[in-house]
């Protein structure tokens, strides 16, 4: 399994091109072999309370308790485990999870990238290697629309204290530009 924290575009297109480089691109979702999950699906029911803040653009999606932490770590340990699982999907305008999931066959490589893929110990452990994609702050922000004024302000209070590839992550000259990786 594999990790790619990083705020949303470029760890999404790094996946894109590791599923394109393993010839998995055109693969029956039943026969894959690689899968991508992203931690967007895994965003909390949020209470009434903290969707009237989201609705204002007033809730930081970007912190660690915006996340189902327990969700992730739950699903990630049955795919491991080789069993097939239900992905929730989470729909960025109502703020909130919708009835239908996503199945997700059994894969050899799941690679499971979002902002903070790194911050629960318990899940990181999960983790055969770790790819951390690197982009400079305002490419982040440009590429989430965040130039826009109230975005911007919360980017500003919110993303730019993110963690960085503190937790082992070394650049490899063999990866693109702005990649690192690690095996445990």
């Amino acid at each position: 399994m594999w990790d790619l924290p990083g705020p949303r575009l470029e760890p999404s297109s790094v996946c894109a091109k590791i599923v394109q480089l393993l010839g998995q691109n055109e693969v029956d979702y039943h026969q894959k072999q690689v899968v991508i999950l992203s931690q967007d699906s895994f965003y909390r029911v949020l209470t009434s309370e903290q969707k009237a803040k989201a609705l204002k653009g007033q809730f930081n999606f970007d912190h660690p308790d915006a996340f189902d932490n327990e969700l992730i770590f739950k699903t990630l340990k049955e795919i491991t485990e080789g069993k097939t699982v239900q992905i929730p999907v989470y729909d960025f305008v109502s703020h909130s999870r919708k009835e239908e999931t996503v199945t997700v066959y059994p894969a050899d490589v799941v690679l499971f990238e979002g902002i903070l893929a790194f911050y629960s110990q318990e899940v990181r452990d999960l983790f055969q290697m770790k790819l951390f994609v690197d982009t400079d702050a305002d490419t982040r922000l440009s590429r989430r629309g965040a130039f826009q004024k109230p975005l911007m302000a919360l980017s500003v209070a919110c993303d730019r204290p993110l963690p960085s590839p503190i937790l082992g992550p070394v650049p490899s000259p063999r990866q693109p530009r702005g990649c690192v990786a690690q095996p445990n």
